[in-house]
């Protein structure tokens, strides 16, 4: 293990330590005191509160911490509330980002590696201040606020599970826990240079830098990996795919998406819905297949972190190769709408041609070679 990850676990194991030594000073008699003097009704409803409050300042300190290190935000989920760039915020009923889930992005390709440990560290950090903050309102408030310290208890245990959870090294739902994801980018070797990859070409994107312009070198780090990891599959979808489309390759964006449709039970449940609707797409565009485009786009349901536009497209696609021309326009021209809604990035100006073109009526291009 490096030395910079030795640090990391011995500041993790410090305030686990602290924390177990602050709790171990609850004891029963303390408990029994704010039993008496809070009411059932008033220790569910702050309970409420306590409960998943540390969930939400565990991912805006991701966020904070990016933003320290001069990345941009891209969006925040936590519970039903999703917040975008744009910034927009609205509903989705995506089950599986109830959880929480922050994603910031660089605005160059300086230092990168160590900008991202830093906005992975933040999220577990803010759980410990979280842990530390509540145990603290705890044993200062129980004589003369009893509700405040009660809820301070509440959220301090809430905070603990909350940091213990992110700093064992794990996957759940197909994501890597905190301590993973640091495992990764301090460890050096290719997992770090494809973090790195994408983090460059993410900043290309949203500087609105087009798929077909992307330079090579990061391109191909993203290619010679041959693994399943999230950030692999992740690289070959956002990146990968978008960038043959755009150079009118549709056959090797259909081989990139081909690798991680191969890897798809390995996606994280939020991601699945995205690759279903490029597949689609492809489906349609490259192959003419209505009825594989139309499964496809039927089976991916709903989608919270797939733009409208992008599902439109599809659908548009879709329509043209069953034959539905008129729909396929008509829903090619709502697409268009939704698009001058979304925040500009590269691969919008490449959705735009493809669009226009299914308006226009066009099979035979998904982009426009201008």
């Amino acid at each position: 293990m490096s030395l910079r990850g030795l640090a990391i676990g011995a500041v993790f194991g410090f305030g686990a330590a602290l924390l177990g030594f602050g709790l171990g000073s609850v004891d029963a008699t303390a408990l029994e005191g704010l039993k008496d003097r809070i009411s059932p009704i008033g220790a569910i409803a702050l309970a409420a509160i306590a409960v998943p409050l540390p969930l939400l300042l565990h991912e805006v300190g991701h966020a904070l911490a990016g933003a320290l290190v001069g990345f941009r935000f891209v969006l925040l989920a936590i519970g039903p509330l999703l917040v975008e760039r744009g910034p927009r915020v609205r509903l989705h009923g995506d089950l599986s980002l109830y959880g929480g889930l922050a994603a910031m992005a660089p605005r160059d390709g300086d230092d990168l590696v160590r900008k991202m440990a830093w906005t992975t560290a933040g999220g577990p950090l803010a759980s410990l201040a979280t842990t530390l903050g509540g145990l603290a309102l705890f044993l200062t408030r129980r004589e003369s606020v009893p509700e405040a310290s009660f809820f301070g208890l509440v959220l301090s245990i809430s905070a603990l599970l909350n940091f213990l959870a992110v700093v064992v090294p794990r996957t759940t739902g197909g994501f890597l826990s905190d301590r993973g994801r640091l495992q990764v980018l301090l460890g050096g070797g290719e997992p770090a240079r494809i973090c790195a990859a994408s983090g460059r070409l993410l900043a290309l994107e949203l500087d609105g830098v087009r798929p077909r312009d992307w330079p090579r070198d990061e391109l191909d780090v993203l290619r010679a990996a041959n693994g399943t990891s999230l950030d692999e599959l992740v690289g070959r979808l956002g990146f990968l795919v978008p960038y043959a489309e755009d150079a009118g390759d549709l056959a090797g964006a259909q081989a990139e998406l081909d690798a991680v449709l191969r890897a798809y039970g390995d996606l994280p449940s939020s991601l699945r819905a995205g690759v279903l609707i490029e597949s689609a797409f492809l489906a349609a565009m490259a192959r003419g297949d209505g009825d594989q485009a139309r499964a496809q786009l039927d089976r991916a349901g709903k989608a919270a972190l797939v733009e409208p536009y992008l599902r439109s497209r599809a659908e548009a696609a879709t329509l043209q190769a069953e034959g539905d021309h008129e729909s396929a326009r008509s829903t090619a021209e709502r697409g268009l709408a939704e698009l001058d809604r979304a925040t500009p990035t590269g691969s919008v100006q490449m959705v735009r041609d493809q669009l226009e073109a299914l308006v226009a009526g066009d099979s035979s291009q998904s982009s426009s070679t201008g």
